[in-house]
């Protein structure tokens, strides 16, 4: 049986938001010449359908430049859709089935880490009735400790938190309260959100490393 082609989807505002934000980041890995013959990567550190990988993916190519593009999820079907979109689109990315807490250890030691994303809750497409697989407040947090570590001055990590499930607004809390305490001289941490609505809410947390200044 053939496999169904994935129809295209429109981003979100928020996704879109964090696409941009995560393509200024690789610019400007791009133009900083002390990168120029270094390997660079960007993380999906949950690949769900694809999407994020698969902008990540293009954006690199663009900028025709070797920077590596790694994927991880903890769902074989999230793996699977994710490598179907990049067929479709001609695109090139590494996938790992684990879980994203894990994804730092398959990131070679000598790499420079230029961005990271994650777009937390469950696989969509999902039916919220059955027993859905969702994102941990706990490796959440976890993952995040770790891709701070590693990312590179003026490097970019995106956050898509939701609140509509059962878990989402205990994980999006610890989510907050991490990048909260960040220390404002060494990271600039921006969020987003609805203001319109009471319920369900959907929060972007944008975070970049600043390049620190030579005493």
């Amino acid at each position: 049986m053939m496999n169904k082609k994935i129809l295209p989807t429109r981003p979100s505002l928020l996704d879109t938001l964090a696409h941009s934000a995560l393509q200024r980041a690789i610019i400007r890995a791009v133009e900083n010449t002390a990168l120029e013959k270094s390997l660079c990567y960007c993380l999906d550190a949950t690949a769900g359908n694809g999407h994020d990988t698969c902008a990540l993916a293009r954006f690199c190519y663009e900028q025709k430049k070797n920077i590596h593009v790694l994927a991880c999820d903890i769902q074989e079907q999230a793996l699977a859709n994710t490598k179907l979109r990049l067929e479709e689109k001609s695109l090139c990315a590494e996938l790992v089935l684990c879980g994203h807490e894990k994804i730092i250890t398959y990131l070679p030691q000598d790499a420079f880490l230029v961005g990271a994303m994650f777009n937390l809750g469950y696989l969509p497409g999902k039916d919220r009735k059955e027993d859905l697989v969702i994102t941990q407040a706990k490796t959440t947090v976890q993952a995040l400790e770790y891709i701070c570590t590693r990312l590179i001055a003026q490097g970019c990590v995106s956050i898509h938190c939701y609140t509509g499930h059962n878990g989402g607004l205990e994980e999006y809390q610890a989510v907050s309260d991490f990048v909260s305490f960040l220390n404002p001289r060494e990271w600039r941490v921006l969020k987003t959100m609805d203001i319109n609505r009471e319920h369900n809410l959907e929060f972007l947390f944008l975070l970049e490393k600043l390049q620190q200044k030579k005493k």
